[in-house]
């Protein structure tokens, strides 16, 4: 079983990203370009599919281009949704 609270920016001081996290999050962003699934990125790096979810939605907000959602109907409903704001 992976102990995955110490990675958790809540254990560390001033509430920092462990370096680990950084490290899967850049993996993650660059499997996604590459044209990975997210089931398979989950499977490679035997991680959670939604933690790989919530790395690209990081990555999106954090207006990265490489986490751009390729799903026709999602990205429909991330649209309906900017514009009923």
């Amino acid at each position: 079983m992976k102990e995955f609270w110490k990675y958790s920016s809540r254990n560390r001081k001033f509430h920092e990203w462990h370096p680990r996290t950084s490290v899967l999050r850049e993996a993650i962003v660059l499997h996604w370009e590459k044209g990975w699934t997210q089931d398979a990125i989950a499977f490679r790096f035997d991680i959670h599919i939604d933690t790989v979810n919530s790395h690209l939605r990081r990555a999106r907000r954090n207006g990265d281009p490489r986490a751009a959602v390729r799903h026709a109907a999602t990205l429909k409903a991330m649209n309906c949704m900017e514009m009923a704001k």
